[in-house]
């Protein structure tokens, strides 16, 4: 049974999928499979060696691109009793999807953006594989809300306060965060690092959104971050942050071309702190 808390799916929309297929498909080694059926409006699941890996589909007009993150829940009707009463909106649903789940999209406290899901068949998303989700990450300033939010929905002992360890994690950017890390929960503190204005002007993304959720992709520990974020930009993406050494795993913060914002992480080149490497 899948834990609850614990990533269920990630999609990203696109103004333009083919070109979001092409970047992806290039820079993360993903083949799709595109729904014919209009009612689906081309949905587009991606995999990495036959394994589930995200969906893409096209943004509604007036919304900017993103990737959304969806949360394992074992009921998410009691999910959406609980979202206004803990600070949350529910945004849509819960809507049954045939053959997959059944699904909540809300906001927490904080503003972020964030999905449930309640599985109706066994479709596991790969984790913890190259080219595949890594670790997803919750930027926010107000760490006290999101742990009383996210430990409302799933209870103190999977998302509250007293669970996360205190770290400090330079360079990245500002405010406070949370890491779900196989399994593991964190907190710390971020701040902006000194050669953020120095990110030369074709990586330089200028756009800084509100608390958000981020998805961490697992690249080629041989080719390495920063070949890889060389490729992204060649591809039309733009750099965020460039790389740099983290706990995690050395990591870059990237938009692919549609603005979607994602991070690209080497977890076999982790620094626990300076001059130690894992």
């Amino acid at each position: 049974m899948p834990v609850p808390g614990t990533p269920a799916w990630v999609e990203v929309s696109a103004e333009d999928p083919a070109a979001s297929r092409e970047f992806y498909g290039r820079l993360l080694g993903w083949s799709f499979e595109v729904s014919l059926d209009p009612l689906n409006h081309g949905y587009t699941v991606a995999r990495r060696g036959g394994e589930l890996v995200a969906g893409l589909y096209e943004a509604s007009e007036g919304v900017p691109p993103g990737w959304l993150l969806y949360l394992h829940a074992p009921d998410v009707d009691a999910v959406r009793d609980r979202v206004p009463a803990l600070g949350g909106q529910v945004v849509a649903g819960p809507v049954d999807l045939p053959g997959a789940g059944r699904a909540l999209l809300a906001t927490d406290p904080t503003g972020a953006a964030v999905g449930f899901w309640q599985p109706t068949a066994d479709r596991p998303l790969a984790t913890g594989r190259t080219g595949a989700l890594n670790r997803v990450e919750l930027l926010t300033r107000d760490t006290t809300a999101a742990a009383r939010f996210y430990g409302g929905v799933f209870g103190p002992e999977v998302f509250g306060q007293e669970v996360f360890g205190q770290e400090q994690r330079q360079p990245g950017p500002p405010g406070r965060s949370f890491t779900h890390d196989r399994g593991q929960h964190r907190a710390g503190e971020r701040s902006r690092p000194a050669f953020a204005g120095a990110v030369p002007a074709r990586w330089r993304s200028t756009r800084t959104p509100p608390s958000r959720w981020v998805v961490h992709f697992a690249v080629d520990p041989v080719a390495g971050v920063d070949a890889a974020t060389e490729l992204a930009i060649d591809l039309g993406g733009a750099v965020e942050l460039p790389p740099f050494d983290s706990p995690h795993g050395r990591t870059a913060v990237l938009r692919d071309p549609c603005g979607a914002r994602f991070s690209l992480v080497d977890p076999h080149q982790r620094v626990l702190e300076v001059g130690r490497s894992a």
